[in-house]
């Protein structure tokens, strides 16, 4: 069972970068453990993983009504 510092919840859509296209959770759960992301999905497959002493310990984001772009960094563009 993993510990992580971070969990995100319930994101209206959760969008992950998957070979060979985008992941899209509908109220995704996203778990973080020193800044890596460690676990991402369903409740049910996110909670699977942890230990349940850390999910009581960390840092829980409600992200209802919220996108969440894991790994996105300075996603915007110029048009040429």
């Amino acid at each position: 069972m993993q510990t992580v510092d971070l969990i995100i919840s319930n994101a209206s859509e959760l969008v992950t970068c998957t070979d060979p296209e985008l992941g899209i959770h509908k109220k995704g759960w996203l778990a973080v453990k020193d800044g890596l992301i460690v676990a991402v999905g369903s409740e049910e497959a996110v909670l699977s993983k942890l230990h349940y002493e850390s999910v009581k310990n960390a840092v829980l984001v409600d992200a209802t009504h919220k996108t969440v772009l894991p790994g996105f960094v300075d996603s915007h563009t110029h048009l040429v």
